[in-house]
């Protein structure tokens, strides 16, 4: 009969991460989230392998990306709200400045905003007919949220 395995204390987690950091080192990159509550950025650490949030004070943040995702997706493109697939990472994102939602993956990003048309041929059009034309926000931020499915 197989020994059920039993769920990790906190001592034993914290245990287990600081062997993982004598194993693989600390990556001293800085690393940003979104916390949804708050509606704030907060700058935190990377933790090797994985590059996922080990602290639990990460656990109910969305992992925005580095110093370059940061300045391009905060500074650059006016993101103030992030959104995920289901995930932890973040891949859409809204400006309210300029009322536009953005969805992304490692490979691009695309803007979407009232009146934006879905082309023929584009990537979209293969989940949504070319000609449809945004009405919304709402819209925008469904086709935000195909988009960057289709990119991953």
């Amino acid at each position: 009969m197989e020994k059920k395995k039993q769920p990790l204390t906190l001592k034993a987690l914290n245990e287990k991460i600081e062997e993982l950091l004598d194993k693989y080192g600390e990556d001293d990159s800085v690393a940003y989230y979104y916390d949804a509550n708050k509606k704030t950025i907060i700058k935190g650490k990377l933790v090797l392998p994985h590059k996922e949030p080990q602290e639990l004070k990460y656990e109910r943040l969305l992992f925005i990306g580095g110093q370059d995702e940061y300045d391009f997706y905060y500074i650059k493109l006016g993101i103030r709200q992030f959104f995920s697939n289901g995930g932890k990472v973040a891949c859409v994102g809204f400006n309210p400045e300029k009322n536009e939602f953005f969805g992304w993956s490692h490979r691009g990003y695309g803007r979407f905003y009232v009146g934006y048309v879905v082309k023929e041929k584009s990537m979209l059009s293969e989940q949504i007919a070319a000609g449809y034309v945004t009405k919304t926000l709402q819209h925008c931020k469904v086709l935000a949220h195909i988009f960057a499915d289709l990119m991953d």
